[in-house]
This record gives C-alpha cells, structure tokens and sequence, in this order.
C-alpha cells in the first residue's frame, strides 16, 4: 500500500525505514504495539497513542480515531489515536494516518498468527517427546540433555540465532522416529544383537516421515533428524556421509547424542562418569566425531 504523505508532514524515506525497522520485533506482539504508538505518536506529531486490550466490537474514542487489532478474527484491542491540532482533522492527513494504521495493524496481525503457530508447534514437539518418554524410559530426559550440552557447544561456535533455533529443536525431535520402533527392541535388558539393530536404524526414516508435513519444520532441523547417526569416516547410515558432507549442526547432535547416552543409566549398563565418556569420544575423534566439535564438548565440560 502506497502513503499519500504530504512532504510538509513526513517523508516516504523515513515511513518505509519504520516498516523495515518494525521487522525486529515480528515474533513479539506487544513490543510490536509499543513500538507503533510510540512511532506514531512522534511521526505525526500526534497527543497520545495509546493501544487498549479490549475484546468490545464496538469501542468509540471521541478524542480521535481507533483502529482494532484482531486475532483469530476477534477484536483484542484498539490503537485509541488523540490528535494534537484542528490542522489534523483534514481528509488528507486522516487519509495519510489511515493507511499507515492499516498496514501497521496487519503486520501486528501476522505477528500474533506467528505467535499462535509457534506456540502451536512448541506444544507439538511436547506431546511428540511425551509419547516418546513413554516409549523409551527417559527418551524425553535423553532429548533435553542433548539439546541443551548442543546447545552450549553451538554457542562456543559462535552459531547464528537462526542456526541456534534450529538446533534447539532438532535437540528435542531428533530421535522422534524411535516412536515407530517395537517396544522390545527399544526398552532390551542387554545389548542389542545385530539382527535388531537392522531394526532400530529404520528410526532415522520414521522421523523423517513425522517432521515431513510440518511446513514450519526447516531444512536444518530435518537434516538433524535424518542424519545424526552419519559419521564422519562415512561409516554411518542412513546414506554414510563423509567429512563436510554432514551439516556441522548434525556434527554437534551425533556428538552429545552418544555423550549423553553413555552418562545416562541403561537397563543393561550402568552409567559412565563424564570423564570416562569424553574419553570414549575422543579416541573416536576424526573417526566417527567431528575433533573440533569434540573439544569444544570438553571445554564446556571444564566450565572453560
């Protein structure tokens, strides 16, 4: 929508930086709506902006306009907008302010959709791990430390925020697919014989297959899903990547994957010290484990 801004009022320059600015807060309402009534209220030299929480589909505000903010089509509140002059009641200025409300409220909008779809999914990958701890015996415990030790070294690695995001939620679905594993094989009092790890490897495709029809599930988070038990001589599966062939988010969750589950109580082992895993890990280093990725594990295990 174009602004029919009068030069004497504001310039396009300084309305569009706003728009480009206002991305900043997309995932947070409220600070979405603060922002508006503050801008607001400079720009056109307006009284006061106010926004109101209140569900009425009728509200009047004598000192101004009102501009409604709805979610799921429901009023959740108004922009109460009080003019400062006469000079502002002219069709031209109203017009002006109409048009940049209007764009303003379905921004805000679409932020609250976000909102609602990201707390929709949040809850998703709850009952997901739900369903898996009751599977596996500790599936959600194994999940959560994983995600937060990949975390930590991701950090240390100076991963993006979009990166970090990512990896903060292939760390809890990583091993979903487990959910399609017969509970004899994923809940054994010994190790595993060879003709049941044929089984159990069929979970990285399982997993693939739940996450596939979440069209707010990334690349990043499938790749996590699909290949965190590649390693890095080509010796894994599910398709034996090598090296850079493994994405370095996957290289971090194969790594906390097996550390985590070494230091956790099994039904036909007892758990290691955290001493006695890294050491495990490391002999494996440039073998199964990224080496870069194993030491950055070891400085997060001496608080370093």
């Amino acid at each position: 929508m174009m602004f029919r801004i009068d030069r004497k009022v504001a310039t396009f320059n300084n309305v569009f930086a706003f728009f480009e600015s206002i991305n900043r807060y997309s995932d947070d309402p409220e600070k979405l709506l603060n922002y508006v009534c503050h801008f607001s209220e400079g720009y056109f030299s307006l009284k006061q902006v106010t926004f109101v929480h209140a569900r009425e589909e009728s509200i009047h505000n004598p000192m101004g306009q009102i501009y409604p903010i709805r979610e799921n089509d429901t009023v959740i509140g108004y922009f109460m907008v009080e003019k400062q002059t006469e000079q502002q009641d002219k069709t031209e200025f109203k017009t002006t302010l109409d048009d940049f409300f209007s764009v303003a409220t379905i921004i805000i909008e679409n932020a609250y959709l976000k909102q609602r779809e990201k707390q929709l999914f949040s809850d998703i990958v709850d009952i997901q791990l739900n369903m898996l701890d009751a599977r596996t015996k500790g599936g959600e415990k194994h999940s959560k430390n994983v995600q937060s030790l990949g975390l930590s070294i991701a950090g240390r690695m100076g991963f993006s925020l979009k990166k970090m995001e990512a990896l903060k939620i292939g760390g809890l679905l990583f091993d979903v697919g487990k959910i399609g594993i017969p509970d004899y094989i994923l809940n054994m009092e010994e190790p595993m014989p060879p003709e049941c790890h044929q089984i159990i490897i069929k979970h990285v495709y399982y997993g693939k297959e739940i996450i596939g029809n979440f069209h707010t599930i990334t690349d990043d988070i499938r790749d996590i899903t699909f290949y965190h038990h590649e390693h890095i001589d080509g010796s894994g599966y599910p398709e034996g990547l090598k090296g850079e062939e493994i994405p370095m988010a996957v290289r971090i969750i194969t790594v906390c994957d097996v550390f985590c589950a070494m230091t956790e109580q099994r039904m036909y082992r007892s758990a290691l010290s955290r001493e006695e895993a890294l050491h495990k890990v490391q002999k494996l280093s440039n073998i199964f484990y990224d080496k870069q990725i194993v030491d950055c594990l070891e400085e997060v295990l001496s608080g370093g």
